[in-house]
Parts: C-alpha cells; structure tokens; sequence
C-alpha cells in the first residue's frame, strides 16, 4: 500500500455491528473509513465529502444497495463499489457486476478478505486515473480497451460508427464462428446475424437502434445468433455507444451472451411446475374417488355376503366388485404420481409382484416373457402399489418398443453389496434385491439417454413422458437406484437395485368374517363412508357411533367417558377439508385420554402419515377403498394391542 494513495472510504450497512467491526479493522489497517447505516445517508456524505470506494450491503431496508450504487455512478462515475451479501447467488452477482461493482463479497465478511478487495480497487481507480490522463492517445486506449474485452466472460464486438466491427473478443468469435482476423472490417450484421427465434425474421441492427437512442438498449426477447456454421444459439444482453471523455459517440460496442443453457433450464422448472400442479390436481381427484369407491365396494361387499352365491345376481356383484378393484388400483396410481408419498415399506416377494404385472400387461399380446430368479431370492422391503407401478411402466415401455412382437426377458436375483470399490453401482453396502428388465425392441438413442428419466421426455408419439419419471422418483424414495443401457436396434435394459431383507415374505390371511364387541368411533366428513363402515361393523357385533368432523369427535369421546361408556376404538379420517382431521384430532384426543385407541383412514394411501402412523400416536391404518374384511381385520388387530 506504499505507493497507493489514501482514500476515503464509506461503508453502508444497517447491521451496526458489522460496520463497527468492519470500520476498526480497517483503520487498525491505516485506512480513512467512515460508516452510515443507510443508502439516504450515504447520498448526503458524498455532497459534503468526497467518497472514493462504496463499500455497500445489498439487502438494506430503506434503499437496497444495487439501487443506491446506480445513484453513485450516475452522479460520482469514479467511485469503486464492493457489494456484500449473506445471499450469494448467481442473479445477484450478475446484477451488481452489470452495474459496475469491483467486487463482491459474502457476509459476514472477513476482515483481511475486504482489505484485499479495497486493494483491488485502489489499484482499478488509480487506473481508471491514469487511463483519463492518457485518454487523448485514442490508439493506446483502443489497445486497452481491446486487451479489457478480451479478457470478459461475454461475447464481446465493438464497431465504429458506420457498423463495421473494429474489435470482436475470443468469446465472441467462438459464439459467431468468426475468427478476428476475418470479421474485423466485415459489416456487423455478417458476422453477428441475428434473428427472432419464433416468427424467424431478422432482428433490427443494435448499431442503428444505439446511433438512434444514444442510449444502451438490450436485445429483445427470444433473440438467436445464427453461426457461420449455421448452429444456433439463444443469446441475450445488451448494445451501448462508446462515448470520447467530452462524451461523443465514436462507435458502439456489443455485449451478449449464449443462454440456451439457461433458456432450456427455465423450461425444465416450467415443466416440474406444471407436473406439480397436474400432481395436485390428480391427488385430490384420487382422494374423492376412493370416498365414494369405499361407498360402492362396500355395498356390494354386503349385498354378496347376504346373497347365496347361486344367485345369478352374485355373479354380476363379483363381476362389479373386480372393476371396482381395478378402479382402486387406478386411484393409487394417481396418488403415487400426484403426492410422491413415503411409500409404505414391508418385505414382498418381488418375483410374485414381477409375475403378476407381466400377466395383467402382456395377456393377449404378442410379447413372450421369461422370469429367472434366484432359488434363495430375498424379499424386499418396497410398497406393493408404487413397486408394482415401477414394473408395470417397464413391462409396459418393453412392449410397446417391439409392435412386431419378441421376447422380454426379466432376472430377479440377489445383490451383495459389500464396499464402494466393489463395483461402479452407487449404493450404500447391504443386502439388495436386483431386478433387470431386458427387451429386444427398438433401443434409446444415446442423445436421449440422459432425458429418459425427465418429467414429460418421450420419444413415443402418444408418450406422455411421466412412466420413467415416476418410476425414478419411487425407486429413490425407497431408497434403491434405477439405471439403463440401450443399444439402438438392438434393445433396452433397465437395472432396479432394491433394499432386501433375508426375513421371508409373512403374508397375513384376511379372514372372511370377525364377530367382536366394543364400541367403535367413526370420524369422516362423508356421510356415505361413515354410512357403510357403521352397517359393516354393526353386523359383525360392534356398536357405532358417527362424527363428521375432530370437533364433534372430540366432544362425543369425552361425554362417553362422563357417561363411563367409553369408546373402545376410533377410525379417524386423515383429512377434513373445513375442519379438524385426524393429526390434530389424536393430538387433542391422547391429551384426553392418554390409552385411547385410534386408526388413521385416509384415500391418500401415499400420504407419510400413512408410511409412519405410529409416530403420530395411531395404532393401526385403514387404505380407502376398503372390503369388510379388511375392516375388521384392522379393527380387530387394533383392539387387540395394548396401550401404555
């Protein structure tokens, strides 16, 4: 710092106790510092004394820092301006480089850090000096000016007053296609062409729009640089006339930079958006239709057990009762898509869920399918209907890639995966379950390959693009990992590696009929759920009591309790839209009543509730549409267990 002037220093920021901290360690550095704690008062210190480098926060109350820099430059052009921020993103960087920031720091900011920083800028404004001293050498500050451009980040062009570039940086030609040598002397609109990428027309010359504004301007909206090679490149920024110190135009210079990356970044977060809301919109679908398929299964699952099964109508009950499974598992589908839900994770027998998705999709087709396993196969800890979902879009995409017809081969196999060097497959170390899924269709063309996993990417016609990526998202979730390789013409094969387990699959026998007592609460906003879980439960020996809501829940259990005639068990639905669901009621419920019993119900089978009932203080969970056996096994199971 010898040979470097002192110069004053101003540092605005609201938080005291950085500026004090700041502010001593710098004159501690022999600096001349001053500190205000807003942008209002900065603006009046520099009218009554001279501020060299603007040392400024940018998230301020009263005036931001980005807005109080422009204010300095405009009035004070020589000032060097550091920006700190406790948020250091990309934008705001950007932002205040545009503006003319020397440099940016992230808070809370090291003190030896900003000493070198105000180096930094001493050193620029001693040579923003010396280039004024020296500004009437034009042909010394073409050289500067030209080694400054070359050494940006963007593309960079610069003309003289007719339009012919003088000056193109190494970013620029690699953008263009052009090298320096052959574009200097050329017409701008050579060498920089062009166009709007939707209606394909040329854009206006930026060099004639600056000549006739005298103004920077920035580039329109989706604006394409045409190359020499004939690529194209989605650019965006700005056009601004280089001015003499008495403020003549003596040319225009360019300033762009390629954005496809971004533009292509933007329309994927578009996209996961709309996924989202389609999400939403497919869950709540799903939620009401499993209330009223609850209703329809139900009733029928009634009508069949007072019927002798004889009955030509029993036979139409079996056939209605089916298709109202099917519809069930359609609903469950959706949930998957809609909520991405904590999947609700126990051992299975992978082999029997491969085997059945493969009978449902390829009855009838022309697609032959062989199974290997391993003798010992391990089960897996997976969620039946989103596992099932998984093969079912894999079975389903090998079938389709082979219209004339072929063979889907599929190995389930055990997987040991005993330390990171094993092998290139990054998972933890454990027990896994392998599955691959071969066909010999069509296959992925390689430029794809990194798409296919994409929310709405298909390289089908009437593709909808969002089987794979629900797949890999249930897959993560269950903590697993999908991958693929693909030869063109040749086929596809897709690897799933699942968390196994070595305890065999225990599948539980529903019974048919559970007769029991005990006074049984039933809180649904659904008059018709409430409806047919009472008659289910009432001809089995239970007695019933209904409440539309977790208030009226509430109020019933404690008068029962008055009345000691207390309720055994409560089925609580997960969700009352206009009032109190099953979280906040248990919450309040258990305050009451700390041995109450309680089973959460819910048409969002997929909801994390579900996936952890116990840590809500449920005793048990109920999936929307249910069978009256299933509604007794539950309840029965419920009653059964002991609280604390």
């Amino acid at each position: 710092m010898k040979d470097i002037p002192q110069l004053n220093i101003l540092i605005v920021d609201d938080d005291t106790r950085s500026t004090d901290r700041l502010t001593m360690a710098l004159k501690k550095m022999n600096l001349s510092v001053n500190a205000v704690r807003s942008g209002t008062k900065a603006l009046a210190m520099f009218k009554d004394k001279p501020v060299d480098i603007l040392i400024t926060d940018i998230h301020m109350p009263e005036m931001n820092g980005l807005d109080l820099s422009r204010q300095v430059l405009d009035s004070y052009p020589d000032t060097q301006i550091i920006m700190m921020s406790v948020h250091m993103n990309v934008k705001t960087v950007v932002d205040a480089m545009k503006i003319g920031a020397s440099d940016f720091l992230q808070k809370p900011v090291d003190a030896k850090i900003l000493y070198d920083s105000i180096v930094s800028s001493i050193t620029k404004w001693q040579m923003r000096n010396e280039l004024r001293i020296a500004y009437d050498n034009l042909e010394s500050e073409k050289e500067l000016l030209a080694v400054t451009m070359r050494s940006i980040g963007d593309g960079v062009i610069a003309t003289d007053l007719d339009g012919r570039i003088t000056m193109i940086n190494r970013v620029a030609e690699e953008l263009t296609g052009w090298q320096a040598r052959s574009a200097i002397g050329h017409d701008l609109t050579d060498v920089f062409y062009i166009i709007n990428e939707k209606t394909r027309q040329l854009c206006d010359n930026p060099v004639q729009k600056v000549l006739e504004t005298g103004h920077i301007i920035g580039l329109a909206n989706h604006t394409a640089l045409i190359a020499k090679d004939g690529s194209e490149k989605s650019i965006a920024d700005s056009a601004a006339p280089i001015r003499t110190s008495t403020h003549k135009i003596i040319g225009i210079v360019l300033v762009f930079r390629d954005v496809t990356l971004e533009k292509v970044v933007n329309e994927e977060l578009s996209k996961t958006k709309k996924l989202e809301s389609v999400g939403m919109l497919a869950g709540g679908i799903a939620h009401d239709f499993n209330n009223i398929l609850t209703s329809i299964l139900g009733n029928i699952n009634l009508a069949k057990i007072i019927l002798d099964p004889s009955n030509e109508i029993y036979e139409y009950l079996e056939s209605a009762e089916e298709s109202s499974r099917r519809a069930s598992k359609l609903t469950k589908k959706l949930l998957t898509f809609s909520k991405g839900g904590e999947p609700i994770r126990i051992p299975r027998n992978i082999y029997e869920l491969v085997r059945e998705s493969s009978d449902f999709i390829l009855s009838g087709s022309n697609i032959n399918c062989r199974i290997d396993r391993s003798p010992d196969l391990w089960t897996a800890e997976v969620d039946k209907d989103q596992i099932s979902q998984v093969f079912h879009n894999l079975i389903l995409n090998a079938c389709q890639s082979m219209p004339e017809g072929g063979t889907i081969h599929i190995v389930c196999e055990n997987y040991l995966k005993k330390n990171m060097k094993q092998d290139s497959v990054p998972l933890k170390e454990g027990d896994y379950v392998r599955v691959v899924v071969s066909d010999e269709g069509v296959g992925i063309h390689p430029e794809h390959m990194e798409k296919i996993f994409d929310p709405y990417f298909s390289t089908k016609q009437k593709g909808g693009g969002l089987g794979l990526a629900v797949s890999h998202s249930i897959i993560k979730k269950h903590f697993g990992l999908i991958a693929c390789e693909s030869i063109p013409a040749r086929g596809s094969t897709f690897t799933l590696y699942l968390p196994a387990t070595r305890v065999s699959e225990t599948p539980k026998r529903v019974p048919q009929d559970i007769k029991g007592q005990g006074k049984i609460m039933i809180m649904d906003d659904e008059q018709v759920v409430r409806e047919i879980a009472r008659r289910m439960l009432e001809k089995s020996g239970y007695s019933v009591v209904q409440a539309e809501d977790g208030q009226a829940a509430l109020n019933i259990y404690k008068k029962a309790m008055k009345n000691k005639n207390p309720i055994d068990l409560v089925i609580m639905d997960l969700t009352i839209p206009g009032g109190m669901g099953g979280i906040e009621t248990i919450k309040k419920l258990l305050k009451i009543d700390s041995k109450a019993r309680a089973i959460v119900s819910s048409g969002y089978a997929n909801d994390p509730v579900m996936a952890s009932y116990h840590q809500y203080g449920f005793v048990g969970i109920l999936d929307k549409p249910y069978l009256k056996a299933k509604l007794l096994q539950v309840v029965s199971e419920a009653l059964e267990q002991k609280t604390d």
